[in-house]
């Protein structure tokens, strides 16, 4: 038994990592995960590539047997073994939620393989425990994985892993993504560097849930840049040039910024200015469920 499955990227709206709530928008880079039922119980990674090249099997490895080994316990078939192939046009440790896009995609393509049921609630639990078990998510991630599993944007209170809301993405803009070389990881960031500034992310928190998301990108993503010496020039460049939110995503040291169209060809010259690759992405609303439903049709 196979299934192949597709889940999103994202970037941040609001943070978790200082409030342990936060707010996601999927954008349409892609992680696709194949796996395979085999006999023999164990969990092989057979491939896992990204954006530039092989995945860290170290670190991503973890989180793939982690994610494998929730499912196995959850659904009572420790006999099954999985083979698991990943391929991901998202570069890892730049803030683009790489590991939850693995981890939902793995977790729902191993659930189909076993021919077992598929409930975006326990799917979005196994890879929360697995995300902080194998030390790839501070908090879990319940807001990154929701938006790489459901799309749209979503809104979380990740300490009591509460789906607050999801609402579609607009369909009539441009994420731009300037994508430096250096990577940032989990295990290496300082959660109390982000105590200065906690209470602007709760506001933050608080204009995602009343459906502000544009100003509380910025807000979160100017400030979470500030904090961690990213340089704020692409950010208000971006705002000049009339982008409607720009910051950065995540722990960095990704910077983004959400356009209408007919800027956002000015907005990614500007970008190409800096060091990293430019790319040009949209928002999306594909759920890996929605496949689901309509192979079952």
């Amino acid at each position: 038994m196979k299934a192949m499955v597709v889940t999103n990227g994202a970037i941040t709206i609001v943070n978790a990592i200082s409030i342990s709530k936060g707010s996601a928008m999927a954008i349409d880079l892609r992680t696709v995960a194949e796996v395979e039922v085999v006999e023999g119980g164990d969990v092989e990674i057979a491939s896992a590539r990204d954006r530039y090249g092989e995945l860290e099997v170290s670190r991503e490895g973890g989180l793939i047997r982690e994610v494998v080994t929730e499912v196995r316990r959850r659904k009572g078939i420790d006999d099954l073994g999985f083979r698991v192939m990943v391929q991901s046009e998202i570069p890892s440790a730049r803030g683009l939620k790489s590991s939850s896009s693995v981890g939902t995609a793995v977790a729902v393509a191993a659930l189909k393989a076993s021919g077992c049921e598929v409930r975006s609630d326990e799917v979005l639990e196994m890879v929360v425990s697995a995300s902080i078990r194998s030390g790839t998510s501070i908090t879990g991630a319940l807001d990154d994985a929701a938006a790489c599993l459901l799309g749209g944007v979503v809104v979380t209170d990740n300490l009591n892993r509460r789906l607050l809301m999801r609402s579609e993405a607009p369909s009539w803009v441009n994420v731009v993504l300037l994508i430096p070389p250096v990577k940032r990881y989990t295990g290496t960031f300082d959660r109390e560097s982000l105590r200065p500034i906690k209470k602007l992310i709760e506001a933050a928190h608080d204009m995602a849930t009343r459906g502000d998301f544009w100003t509380a990108a910025t807000l979160n993503g100017v400030m979470h840049a500030v904090i961690t010496d990213v340089p704020l020039d692409p950010i208000i460049g971006a705002m000049r040039l009339g982008a409607m939110a720009s910051g950065m995503s995540g722990k960095g040291p990704t910077i983004f910024a959400v356009c209408e169209k007919e800027v956002t060809g000015d907005v990614r010259s500007h970008f190409s200015n800096y060091e990293g690759e430019v790319v040009v992405c949209s928002p999306t609303n594909h759920s890996a469920l929605d496949e689901l439903c309509s192979s079952r049709s």
